[in-house]
């Protein structure tokens, strides 16, 4: 009964779909096609969604959807039946991701103004996609894939397009792309040096994407204002922020690509900012930040490009391959597994791979190996992306009312090395699999002609095979469009020497063709199979499979356990130390520190503590305050410079933090427990400052001085005039009297733009003007909401932006580099600003000649406030002896010296009332030394912050000690998978541990001019400590 009232409901719909099918309004050329639009699958083992498991199912579908699902469920009388026995039936794969070879044409019409802002292309036109592309990506078993537009920030929306054979359906939009809501596409895209076009950096492509939704938005509020008020202004037409509407507002999702695991958080933050709808395009790294995806509930599109085996057997080229890449090595097969356990939802890419039809399934079923269930495997291919694209309701799985399409295979894919894609159905259309279109000739055969037979084994490529007689005879043939291709010995037909020809077609284990004989005869021929060919050997991993555990944050050498500070105290007494309290008690010998709750509680002798307080003793050591660079470009992603426009004061070191940067840890190694992080000067107006602590272990956001007054990086002098840019320099101000004018017209600007903002606030109902990040910086330093910090060498440019400063009223917190202060300290003074400089630096370009090593001590006697930087990672490692050396050249008293990389610094930032002193109430940032601390001799024996123990010398030895044994260990597993033959299509291992870098990466930089090769470095993600783009970088 219930298989005769199913098989009637299933009828019943298909004659209602039949009655509403699809007409086409192309007139009909010659005699009509009518392809069957009816098909049962049946005896298939069914799929219909992940965990879901349907045994000897049947699957009806008619015109396009599936209508009918289940083991009662009987093949319908007039269509098409296919039985599936044995195979596996899945919802058909989905490709959420392949980037276009070309992008899409621009509409006509005016756009945005930057050339990588153009949301308004559209993906439908598939520019690019051939016949080979859908042949490929079927091949896999993907039946539609999203192809994306793939150069810009703001790129573009992509397009979902079926699969089906070019031949079969032309590669036209209107028969091709799903009606379906298109994903945004977006990348922090960024160009560099020698091209100096905006923006050149990480943190000016991530200001000029808040730029355009910013604009976006006041564009959609300007234009409904217009048309609800005749006598508002009508805004300009602009078809990239209209085309951004759907964005802005949430309801369109954007597809954001990543290029390492520190774009997800940023990723993260402009969402919250803008109210947007993201997921992302990932690259491989996921399972380092698994627990944030899974807590910001982003989805994410994974790829399974897997790093090759490091070359380890190179001893010359084995050190240069960092412990990080060792260990990615290992675990990025597991990154699916990783995310899975985290609850992250992930859909599978195919994009990235060299060779997908050889790596993708192998690659798969590693991941698999790793831990990944195979139920969420299958998700990743199905479920996942359909809902990613916002199509689950139509796709992903097998269901009646959904759109058939189908991916169908012998054998379980997920597992079985030996299963075979059979056939894809798309739209409703059954395209049998290439492999089980044509039959592989390899085997045994018996082939019958008029005048006797032959026995034969066939083996090798297609193109090289090789046919085998029981009596050793060998000849050799080719597989050629399906036909096979014999050239045997004409002596096997009784002829004396010469070849004979054979063409036939293998076809259900049968060979029909002719035999072309040397005497011009062609014999008929028929064969059968009489064996199959063996089951190619699957090399079958053998590496053990790691524990779904990231060891530490950053990866590699020196990172930092997650559980490190779990049972850190929350007290802690110092005692018998030498202080340097940096304030009035100075030096207090056989002084103690009690530090509770992150803070400075008490100074003094005989402190009480209360219970439980963890009591070090001090006894032969210094205690100081931790040092404070205040000019340093450490850990800075993706450029020091936004190197394009004279003011780029929008850009925000704050976007491009880097916490995995190696000179964190090394300078806390030298006591530096603040940073402050400056743009670089290669122009007038730079980019706005940030002040981290050096939580070494902890994400960016962490890292985050808070609370502070925020800054912004200004320079003068030869860099922003492009003394040393040769043919590039071209960019207005080219005269230090232009930086003069610039300066000025720019601070009027600002102005004016304040002026329009206050009248609008004035106004009632009135459009605020148009925000602008660049203007609105400008008027923060006019308003003196922002500290001017400014890179200067020269008296005659200092005494000239002092005099600017009074005339707009500028908080000037520093003039940094400062090298002829000395000669204009009175003016410096004037204005109570700071000067931050080098210790002896001179003459190392032509505006640095009249630098001398006394200039901090003369400026501190003439009331300047001083400090002393690095502007270098490696000389951050020792700002103590800078500090010395203002003892020795300047004749300054030991705790004024210092002061400067202490208490002097923190005044300038204004933050010396949270650090640069031991005082109750201060940050319990402090630093324990082996000897007096301007002594060359002294050595950091461990560093504080906020009251844990971020740096221990013990504890560092041991790190190096577990680092050295790691590598040993994953360089054995190395050199053991080498010894296996490797899958091929895999990804080459990143940045500098690709393998022979240590030769590439020397011919690389001789061909890329200087600044590039800077560039490069600081597009690395695990930095090696070098320096790069700093501010005495010629031509920086």
């Amino acid at each position: 009964m219930t298989r005769r009232l199913l098989a009637t409901m299933a009828v019943m719909a298909m004659a209602v779909q039949t009655l509403y099918a699809a007409e086409s309004t192309t007139p009909v050329q010659g005699v009509r096609e009518q392809p069957p639009r009816w098909h049962a699958l049946v005896n298939a083992r069914v799929h219909v969604a992940p965990g879901e498991v349907l045994e000897q199912a049947t699957v009806v579908l008619r015109d396009g959807r599936i209508v009918a699902v289940g083991p009662a469920v009987t093949a319908p009388e007039g269509a098409r039946v296919w039985d599936l026995e044995g195979a596996q039936v899945y919802a058909g794969f989905i490709e959420p991701s392949r980037p276009l070879t070309e992008a899409p044409a621009r509409p006509d019409g005016p756009g945005h103004w930057n050339p990588r802002i153009t949301p308004e292309r559209q993906a439908a036109g598939l520019p690019g996609v051939d016949a080979e592309a859908l042949d490929g990506l079927r091949g896999l078993g993907f039946t539609l894939a999203k192809f994306a537009p793939a150069q810009g920030i703001l790129r573009g929306e992509g397009a979902l397009a079926h699969l089906a054979p070019a031949n079969e359906r032309p590669l036209q939009p209107g028969t091709r792309v799903l009606g379906v809501p298109a994903l945004a596409h977006a990348a922090f895209e960024f160009g560099g040096w020698p091209n100096r076009d905006y923006p050149t950096s990480l943190m000016g492509a991530m200001a000029l994407l808040r730029q355009a939704l910013i604009d976006a938005r006041w564009h959609d509020e300007a234009s409904a204002r217009w048309t609800r008020d005749a006598a508002a202004v009508r805004p300009e037409r602009n078809l990239a922020l209209e085309a951004l509407r759907p964005v802005t507002s949430g309801q369109q999702r954007v597809l954001f690509s990543t290029r390492d695991e520190l774009d997800y958080a940023r990723i993260q933050g402009l969402a919250g900012e803008f109210e947007l709808d993201v997921a992302l395009l990932g690259n491989g790294h996921e399972y380092r930040q698994a627990t944030l995806l899974a807590e910001a509930g982003l989805p994410v599109v994974i790829p399974l490009a897997f790093p090759e085996v490091p070359p380890v057997e190179r001893v010359e080229s084995a050190d240069d391959i960092s412990l990080a890449a060792l260990s990615h090595w290992e675990l990025a097969p597991s990154n699916a597994a990783f995310l899975a356990e985290a609850g992250v939802e992930f859909s599978f890419t195919s994009d990235g791979l060299q060779r997908p039809a050889e790596a993708f399934w192998p690659a798969l079923r590693e991941a698999v190996r790793r831990g990944l269930p195979p139920e969420q495997a299958l998700a990743g291919l199905t479920r996942h992306p359909a809902r990613l694209l916002g199509v689950d309701d139509r796709l992903g799985e097998v269901r009646p009312g959904r759109l058939a399409y189908l991916t169908i295979f012998d054998g379980n894919p997920f597992t079985d090395t030996h299963a075979r894609l059979r056939m894809t159905v798309i739209d409703g259309e059954p395209v049998l699999a290439e492999s089980a279109r044509r039959e592989d000739p390899r085997g045994s055969w018996r082939l019958v002609h008029a005048e006797g037979s032959l026995e034969f084994s066939l083996s090798g490529p297609d193109r090289r095979l090789r046919a085998e007689l029981d009596d050793g005879t060998r000849f050799d043939g080719r597989l050629d469009d399906g036909r096979l291709l014999l050239q045997p010995p004409a002596s096997l037909f009784g002829f004396d020497e010469g070849l004979a020809r054979l063409s036939a077609e293998p076809l259900a284990g049968r060979l029909e063709g002719l035999l072309a004989l040397p005497d011009g005869r062609h014999l008929r021929i028929r064969g059968e199979r009489t064996a199959p060919a063996p089951a190619p050997e699957v090399q079958v991993p053998t590496l053990p499979v790691p524990a779904l555990v990231v060891p530490r944050y950053p990866a590699g050498a020196f990172g930092v356990a997650a559980d490190a500070h779990a049972d850190a105290p929350r007290s802690v007494l110092f005692v018998n130390a030498t202080v340097w309290t940096m304030g009035e008690p100075g030096v207090l010998e056989g002084g103690e520190v009690l530090v509770r709750d992150a803070r400075i509680a008490a100074v003094g002798r005989d402190l009480r503590a209360p219970a439980g307080t963890l009591r070090i003793d001090l006894a032969g050591r210094h205690l100081t305050p931790g040092l404070i660079d205040a000019h340093s470009h450490s850990a800075i992603s993706g450029g020091v410079n936004e190197a394009s426009d004279s003011n780029t004061t929008e850009v925000r070191i704050a976007d491009v933090i880097d916490p995995t940067d190696i000179a964190l840890y090394r300078q806390l190694a030298g006591g530096v427990t603040t940073l402050h992080m400056l743009h670089g000067s290669a122009n007038t107006m730079g980019g706005q400052n940030e002040i981290i602590k050096l939580r070494w272990g902890q994400g960016a956001e962490a890292m985050r001085f808070a609370g502070v007054k925020p800054g912004v990086k200004f320079a003068l002098g030869e860099n922003v005039k492009q003394s040393n840019w040769a043919s590039d320099g071209t960019r207005y101000p080219q005269t230090r009297m232009g930086v003069e004018q610039f300066l000025i017209d720019q601070f009027e600007a600002a102005r004016e733009y304040g002026e329009r903002l206050e009248q609008a606030r004035r106004t009632r109902g009135a459009v605020p003007p148009r925000r602008d990040l660049r203007l609105e910086a400008t008027l923060e330093i006019l308003r003196g909401e922002r500290l001017v910090h400014i890179h200067s060498y020269r008296q005659d440019e200092i005494l000239m932006f002092a005099r600017l400063a009074e005339t707009y009223g500028l908080q000037v917190g520093t003039f940094q580099h400062v090298l002829e202060g000395y000669k204009v300290a009175d003016a410096i003074a004037r204005i109570d600003a700071g000067a931050s400089a080098f210790s002896d630096w001179w003459a190392f370009k032509a505006e640095a000649w009249d630098a001398i090593p006394h200039n901090v001590a003369l400026m501190t006697r003439a009331g300047v406030l001083s400090s002393l930087n690095s502007d270098d990672n490696e000389l951050a490692r020792r700002l103590n002896t800078e500090a010395a050396k203002a003892v020795r050249h300047g004749g300054m008293d030991e705790v004024a010296a210092f002061a400067l990389v202490t208490l002097n610094p923190a005044r300038q930032l204004r933050i010396d009332d949270r650090v640069g002193a031991i005082a109750p109430g201060m940050d319990a940032d402090l630093v324990v030394w082996n000897a007096h601390p301007l002594s060359t001799f002294a050595r950091v024996e461990e560093t504080w912050i906020d009251g844990r123990r971020v740096f221990d010398l013990d504890r560092d030895l041991e790190a190096r000690r577990e680092a050295a044994a790691e590598r040993e260990r994953l360089m054995a597993l190395a050199l053991a998978a080498a010894r296996d033959a490797r899958p091929q299509g895999q990804a080459r291992t990143e940045g500098n541990n690709a393998p022979g870098a240590a030769v590439q990466g020397v011919l690389r930089r001789l061909w890329l001019d200087h600044a590039e090769a800077h560039l490069h470095q600081y597009r690395d993600l695990y930095h090696d400590g070098s320096n790069a783009l700093t501010c005495t970088a010629e031509g920086h």
